[in-house]
Formats: C-alpha cells, sequence, structure tokens
C-alpha cells in the first residue's frame, strides 16, 4: 500500500485530461482527493472516480462498457452524474434492456422496485457495489 504521502496520478471521469496532485493521499479502499480537486472534477461532468471506493471504481469502468455497448453512445457521456433517460437518451425499454445487462455482466438480480430507482450511472454503481 502506498505511503500517506504518495503522488498519486488521477484521472477525472468525463474528460481525456490527466491531472497529477501531490496534495492527495493514498488510503486502503481507494483514494481520498484534496478537497479543492474534486470539486473541480465534478466541475467537470461528474463525480471524480477518486471519490468512490477502488472496488467503485471498477465498478463504474464495467457499467460504463455495458451503457455504451447497450444505448449506443459515446463513453466520455457516461458519468456517474449521467442520467440514463435525459443524458443519454434512453426509452423506457432500453432501461429494462440496460438493466437485464447489468443483471448478467455482474451476475446480480435487481429487483423491479429497485430497479425504478436506478436513474443514473452512480445509482447503478452504487446499487452494485452493495450486490456483489
Amino acid at each position: 500500500m502506498p505511503s500517506l504521502s504518495a503522488v498519486c496520478t488521477i484521472l477525472c471521469v468525463g474528460t481525456s485530461a490527466a491531472f497529477v496532485a501531490p496534495s492527495v493521499s493514498c488510503v486502503s479502499r481507494g483514494i481520498a482527493a484534496h478537497r479543492g480537486f474534486a470539486t473541480a472534477a465534478r466541475q467537470r461532468g461528474g463525480v471524480s472516480p477518486l471519490s468512490m471506493a477502488g472496488d467503485e471504481a471498477d465498478i463504474l469502468n464495467k457499467v460504463r462498457g455495458i451503457v455504451v455497448s447497450q444505448l449506443a453512445v459515446d463513453e466520455t457521456q457516461v458519468v456517474p452524474a449521467a442520467s440514463f433517460t435525459q443524458d443519454l437518451g434512453a426509452d423506457s425499454l432500453d432501461t429494462v434492456e440496460l438493466i437485464m445487462a447489468l443483471e448478467e455482466g455482474f451476475d446480480i438480480e435487481i429487483e423491479d422496485e429497485v430497479a425504478a430507482e436506478i436513474g443514473t450511472v452512480e445509482d447503478a454503481v452504487k446499487f452494485i457495489a452493495k450486490a456483489i
């Protein structure tokens, strides 16, 4: 595990730019970002993957791939704050097919009541993180 003084490279979701932040320290289940840097990342189109636990960042990457495949959208559009319907253009059938693809991709079952509450990429990531 890296020391607390480690310099970590941070990739912001939704951008192709890489930022190096010497004021960031590594922690056991992910990386905690300096407040100013996390704010800048959110302003660029979503939650920084650093605000998610390490497992959630891995889940986000897999969810992103499934969403891109199912909805035929550009990968840069699939940020944590993106709404499946409003931002990514999914209709009700697309949403059902997306939930089924997530179930298959993560080998989980998503109850209908829960599926109705999953409206954003981040909602999906957080549910899947709890389910696996």
